[in-house]
């Protein structure tokens, strides 16, 4: 068929508007996203730095709020945040990449690696230190370490692991899944005892340089480090304040790297590939942990592992003093998520969740509905966890109230099919059962495994 060249002309304007609509659709929800992401950080307080991408191309990169309140200085994309336990993918990686060199194994007990460690009772392999199962006490959940001047102290090695060589094992490794900062200060002083290098050595010139991530580091606190974000804290009167000072040896391979989120989204890109470890490793570590009653725990190595509408969710969170951050990638859309933030403003899975969300073509925005009040009042009582816990669920003045820890409530917001999102949290309550009744309570979010409380009539203690 011949076209003139009117009808020509005609064609190619239909052709280019319909290949523009994808793009200006993304437009659009890029900039609702960009019109919340302003409400979560506001121009004169703490604010994030915020990259989305898509197959390795960068869709979305915008700096919000203050990265110095003092000196007038606004955030920029390029600022330097402390990481916290996102970390720890990197020191599991470090850990597989001496596996693959034949250096050490998983399956090994982790004291052939720790000789001056005085075995516990029973075998902990380095896999449960990978996967928070060792049994081992947390040195952060330590009575007063986080809130004395411990945090503070400059210690050596040997006397960080001394103050919890001794104590008694919380369960029996591989039994139960507990977070656990101890578990990943070993693994970062295997690496160190096995390669000849220091922690924060092997990680800059084995994962760092060769990925090109020159804004990244092991965050000594004398460094001086351009573009670094000064971190922030809200005191008990809610007042704005700076971070409180931690010796940064103390997290070490838990939690002391620094970045930005261009280097984290040069991360991701490698994570595709086989510049860092093979992909069949790199899958191994993206497992969920199955403990030894068979259930999962949601947790591989260095990564929370989890599903949401049927794709697949690997992130990891971290906070430490002054700063909070979050990491979401959805391999099979080749989307990643990096928000860095330095403390005292929303928190950033808020903001991660959000983007994810909005990139998948759904409401990101909470969207109240109403609730008629014996509606709610069917939804009160006590509700058991798996770990035993109790959580009450009581009304106050017409509003749904959730003890999620004791002595620790949040207003739920109701959004429609015994959904409610939990106050100023990314977390959502889901109230479900058979037959219309109320049986049990689910703590949903993206990027981590629900859990669900079951209705019970025991008193609270």
């Amino acid at each position: 068929m011949k076209l003139n060249h009117r009808s020509a002309g005609v064609l190619l304007v239909l052709t280019l508007l319909l290949a523009g609509l994808p793009g200006m659709v993304l437009a659009d929800t890029l900039s609702d996203l960009d019109s919340y992401y302003q409400e979560l950080y506001p121009a004169d307080e703490p604010g994030a730095t915020i990259l989305i991408s898509r197959d390795g191309n960068a869709v979305y990169r915008k700096a919000f709020g203050m990265a110095d309140i003092e000196n007038g200085i606004a955030n920029q994309t390029n600022m330097v945040f402390r990481l916290g336990s996102i970390t720890k993918q990197f020191t599991a990686v470090a850990i597989m990449m001496l596996e693959q060199e034949g250096k050490l194994k998983v399956s090994d007990d982790m004291t052939k690696y720790l000789p001056s460690y005085t075995p516990p009772p029973s075998t902990i392999t380095i896999e449960h230190l990978l996967t928070h199962t060792s049994g081992i006490p947390s040195y952060t959940g330590l009575e007063g370490w986080m809130s004395t001047s411990k945090i503070r102290e400059k210690l050596s090695v040997e006397a960080m692991m001394d103050e919890w060589e001794g104590l008694e094992l919380e369960f029996e490794p591989g039994s139960t899944w507990k977070y656990n900062n101890s578990g990943y200060y070993m693994l970062g002083t295997i690496i160190a005892n096995v390669s000849g290098m220091g922690y924060d050595e092997f990680i800059e010139q084995r994962i760092f340089e060769p990925l090109g991530m020159n804004d990244s580091y092991y965050d000594h606190s004398e460094l001086i480090i351009p573009n670094r974000a000064r971190g922030y804290q809200r005191g008990e009167d809610g007042e704005l304040q700076n971070a409180d000072y931690l010796d940064m040896g103390q997290p070490y391979a838990a939690g002391s790297l620094a970045s930005t989120v261009d280097d984290m989204a040069k991360w991701d890109v490698a994570l595709y590939g086989d510049a860092i470890l093979p992909q069949e490793v790199l899958q191994r570590m993206w497992t969920s942990y199955v403990l030894t009653d068979g259930s999962e725990t949601g947790y591989g190595y260095g990564w929370s592992v989890s599903e949401h509408n049927d794709n697949d969710v690997i992130s990891h969170g971290g906070g430490i003093f002054g700063f909070r951050t979050e990491g979401m990638r959805l391999p099979e859309q080749g989307l990643y998520v990096s928000v860095l933030s330095n403390g005292a403003s929303a928190s950033p899975d808020l903001a991660a969740i959000a983007a994810v969300k909005a990139m998948l073509e759904e409401p990101f925005r909470v969207v109240p509905v109403d609730v008629e009040l014996s509606e709610l009042e069917a939804l009160t009582g006590v509700y058991r966890g798996s770990d035993d816990s109790l959580r009450n669920v009581t009304l106050e003045d017409g509003q749904l109230m959730i003890e999620v820890f004791p002595g620790f409530k949040l207003a739920g917001t109701p959004v429609g099919g015994n959904r409610f999102q939990m106050q100023d949290t990314a977390f959502e309550m889901v109230f479900g059962g058979e037959h219309g009744d109320i049986e049990h309570m689910e703590m949903q979010r993206v990027g981590w495994v629900s859990q669900r409380s079951m209705r019970t009539d025991d008193p609270l203690p």
